[in-house]
């Protein structure tokens, strides 16, 4: 009972973030949804570098400069990729 207490006063939050320091990480579809979420929480982590491999040119260059500017950090890179082209 009294992790669940702990859990709900803590609203139900994960409060034991991993450090991602000199770790790089590598997202696919990672301009929207969870993908995107990911990508901005990992910025936090203090990770070496996120890229972000999404299909589309446009919509993943505006999700990497929307994280640089929510997180003020610059260590995220847009990489295109592609899933369905073999």
């Amino acid at each position: 009972t009294i992790a669940l207490l702990k859990r709900f006063f803590n609203g139900g939050k994960n409060i034991h973030y991993p450090d991602l320091t000199g770790k790089i990480v590598v997202i696919t579809g990672a301009n929207t949804g969870l993908g995107f979420i990911s990508a901005r929480e990992m910025a936090k982590l203090n990770a070496k570098q996120i890229i972000l491999a999404c299909r589309s040119e446009q919509r993943g260059t505006d999700a990497v400069n929307q994280i640089k500017k929510d997180c003020k950090v610059d260590n995220i890179e847009f990489m295109q990729l592609d899933l369905n082209d073999l």
